[in-house]
């Protein structure tokens, strides 16, 4: 029974444990396996130094130069004050620098380099023929373009960047190595890039050289409004205004003697327009409608194979008024009394001193006393010229010595055939201007002087009359022969000058207190051919005449006009002889003279004048005594 129950738990026993998974047979012992590595990336590797390379650039005096061009490869960086350029991550351990700057001559370094930091100097040696930005402005003044054209470039000009004819770059034949621009005959035109380059206030200057006495008009603020023309040539130079169809003469600019180098500088400023040769004044003149920047062009008119040449081209801002290159100090100086046989003191004298080289030269009026300085001159030996009016010239050249200033005078002999100040005016009178064509020319007289240099068919010449005296004529033209005094105003003044008519088929005018300023104003003299002498007053078309004489001039004789201005009273003396007064009660304003020949095709008679001077007067009006 007992047995019974045993076999019935173990039954129960097997129903409760349900379908459970027979044990798995035990497997015997095995050994570890060993630990595996976990993958990773390989290390990156280390990045590698750069090849720096700082450039330091400076002048012969070991200055630091700024404003150089370090070039290297196809990297071109400008020193900064300090002189440095700095390349960095440069491609290689090899380095060609090519280092250039205005004025100086180019250099290289070569180097090779070290990782890292590297640095290599260099000092340049100035270029004997270029042109330093110091030397290119005056003082005060910011440098807006220079080329010495020492590089062998065109710089913007564009003729010589299209290698138009007649255009080129070449040595100096007379400094072998030093480049200059050349002009001979094939194209006119030579501009500085138009788009490029466009200057308001700005002071342009160019160094010229011409051989033959052909022209070349320097073309200032030349765009599509009009143009400033300075005109040079045969030793003269003209200024014009032109805009549009309206073209005006404004008057001479100054001279330059010699087939040497001259500076031209050209300034504008507000509308006053400066023209400066070789450091003298040559004309300023104010434009009462200018107009906006512009661009400069060099205009050639050649047809010799006479070349021109430029060099050391600039242009300059402002700061102010204009004010030329100052002249640099040499140390030679000289001091010139000039006297007249007597030793009295010559009054109106000029001199002009100049190397015995063709090139510079100044020319300046003695004072009072007879006394005329200049300094600095370019070397210790100078060549004087001296003139005054009457006078016979004086030419001789003399030796100064560097600091040791010179004293020299000068003794002038009469001219048979001249006018003398003291004949000239009256003892009361000052005289402001004579002129008695004894040098062969007639200063201030621009279409005279252009008939005389440049060969102009105008009808003026000067020369010898059967006496050997030199005289002024008009004659053997086609149309009228007209010149005015320029630059010159007269008011309370009287004008002395000697005419000759020779035959009687036309007639001329005087003219008297001549301005521009508000149309075509003066006074005007009719004399010769049939005309009766008296008196027009003319605004601008408006001619009214206010005297009348019945006196007229004969022919192949000399008379002497005075013609007279004091308070608005006019006055026409003839040999001495009072013609007329008239008084206005509305008086022209001050002016200057003019001649006026009506000649026309056909025309024999011709018009002779000499001896013309102006005297300003402080009380009214008495004539010279007549022989």
């Amino acid at each position: 029974m007992i047995r019974k129950r045993v076999y019935l738990l173990v039954l129960i026993a097997l129903i409760l444990s349900g379908c459970s998974t027979p044990t798995a047979p035990t497997l015997p012992p095995t050994a570890p396996l060993p630990p595996q590595p976990i993958p990773t990336s390989p290390p990156p590797s280390a990045t590698p130094i750069p090849y720096n390379l700082t450039v330091i650039v400076s002048d012969p005096a070991g200055q630091p130069l700024q404003g150089a061009t370090a070039m290297l490869g196809e990297r071109a960086i400008q020193t900064g004050s300090d002189g440095m350029a700095a390349f960095n991550d440069l491609p290689s351990d090899q380095a060609v620098v090519n280092i250039t700057a205005q004025g100086y001559q180019p250099a290289e370094i070569s180097q090779t380099l070290q990782r890292g930091d590297n640095q290599a100097e260099i000092s340049l040696e100035i270029d004997p023929f270029g042109l330093l930005p110091q030397n290119a402005c005056a003082p005060g003044e910011k440098l807006l373009y220079v080329a010495d054209f020492q590089d062998g470039g065109a710089h913007d000009w564009e003729a010589l960047e299209v290698n138009a004819p007649g255009w080129k770059l070449e040595d100096d034949p007379d400094q072998p190595g030093n480049l200059v621009v050349s002009a001979r005959p094939g194209v006119e035109w030579n501009d500085l890039n138009f788009e490029k380059n466009q200057f308001d206030q700005a002071i342009w200057r160019t160094r010229f050289k011409f051989e033959g006495d052909e022209v070349t008009i320097f073309n200032m603020r030349i765009g599509d409004e009009g143009r400033y023309m300075i005109v040079v040539g045969g030793g003269n130079i003209q200024l014009a205004r032109n805009v549009g169809e309206d073209f005006v003469e404004i008057g001479p600019a100054g001279k330059y003697s010699g087939d040497g180098w001259h500076l031209l500088e050209i300034g504008y400023v507000d509308g006053l327009l400066s023209v400066y040769i070789d450091g003298q004044e040559g004309i300023v003149y104010q434009d009462p409608k200018p107009w906006g920047p512009a661009g400069i062009a060099i205009e050639n008119h050649l047809e010799k194979d006479s070349p021109h040449y430029y060099d050391n081209i600039s242009v300059c801002e402002p700061d102010g008024a204009f004010q030329p290159l100052p002249r640099p100090k040499t140390g030679y100086d000289l001091t010139l009394t000039i006297t007249d046989g007597e030793g009295n003191p010559v009054s109106l004298a000029s001199v002009t001193v100049g190397e015995t080289q063709p090139g510079d030269e100044a020319t300046k009026a003695a004072d009072s006393s007879g006394v005329v300085v200049f300094n600095d001159l370019p070397s210790g030996m100078a060549a004087l010229k001296a003139s005054a009016p009457g006078y016979l010239p004086s030419e001789q050249t003399v030796i100064v010595e560097k600091d040791e200033p010179a004293a020299i005078p000068l003794v002038l002999e009469l001219d048979p055939f001249g006018l003398l100040p003291a004949k000239a005016c009256g003892p009361d009178e000052k005289a402001l201007y004579i002129e008695d064509f004894q040098d062969g020319e007639a200063q201030g007289w621009v279409n005279v002087m252009a008939a005389i240099d440049l060969n102009a068919q105008n009808g003026w010449s000067i020369g010898p009359d059967e006496s050997g005296n030199t005289i002024l004529t008009a004659s053997n033209s086609s149309a009228a022969a007209n010149d005015n005094l320029r630059d010159a105003l007269f008011n309370n003044a009287v004008w002395r000058i000697k005419v000759m008519v020779t035959g009687n088929d036309t007639d001329a005018f005087l003219n008297w207190k001549h301005s521009f300023d508000q149309g075509d104003w003066r006074y005007f003299i009719p004399y010769g051919g049939q005309q009766q002498i008296g008196l027009i007053r003319f605004t601008s078309g408006d001619g009214i005449q206010v005297a009348q004489t019945a006196a007229q001039l004969g022919i192949n004789k000399w008379y002497l006009f005075e013609i007279s201005s004091f308070n608005g009273v006019i006055e026409t003396w003839l040999n001495g002889k009072k013609l007329y007064s008239y008084t206005d009660p509305q008086p022209l304003p001050a002016g200057t003279i003019g001649l006026e020949a009506h000649l026309r095709d056909g025309v024999k008679a011709t018009f002779n004048f000499d001896d013309i001077s102006v005297c300003e007067l402080n009380a009214p009006f008495a004539p010279l005594a007549q022989p």
